[in-house]
């Protein structure tokens, strides 16, 4: 079965860009790199998108984004992670893409983790984004939001 084949286990979403913008992974890879690490069963949905910030399109700062959906939760996505790639701009696109793609062995390793995580680390909501500049790509993980205690 090819990474292709495999897509049709999760929802698809691609917003239509404007002219000037651009995606900067390729389906195809993404899928390539969720196959070979066995992650598609863990995906709930992938959008591809543009980011808008106060009334207008604007560069995100991590350009592809994964949410892990906490067993906790009664929604849908409960247990699967939701994959977010954000549109950049067309001339940054190309290096912004090779670090992206350089990236995405992990991403994908991340995501078929959170099957064998700890049921205390599955109960809640988790966030993996990538983030590019001049240094390269590197990987950034979020877990869930604590509430600071009064003292």
């Amino acid at each position: 079965m090819g990474a292709d084949d495999e897509s049709t286990t999760y929802g698809f979403s691609k917003q239509k860009l404007p002219t000037g913008w651009a995606y900067p992974v390729r389906r195809s890879r993404l899928n390539q790199a969720l196959s070979d690490q066995a992650a598609t069963p863990h995906v709930f949905t992938v959008r591809f998108i543009l980011a808008h910030g106060k009334g207008q399109i604007v560069k995100p700062e991590h350009p592809l984004d994964v949410t892990y959906g906490g067993e906790a939760d009664p929604t849908q996505d409960a247990g699967k992670v939701s994959i977010t790639v954000w549109a950049v701009p067309s001339d940054e696109r190309r290096a912004i893409q090779e670090l992206l793609e350089e990236s995405l062995p992990a991403v994908a390793e991340w995501i078929a983790s959170t099957a064998s995580q700890l049921q205390v680390w599955r109960s809640q909501q988790h966030h993996l984004m990538v983030a590019v500049d001049g240094d390269g790509a590197r990987l950034i993980e979020g877990g869930p939001r604590l509430k600071k205690r009064r003292t």
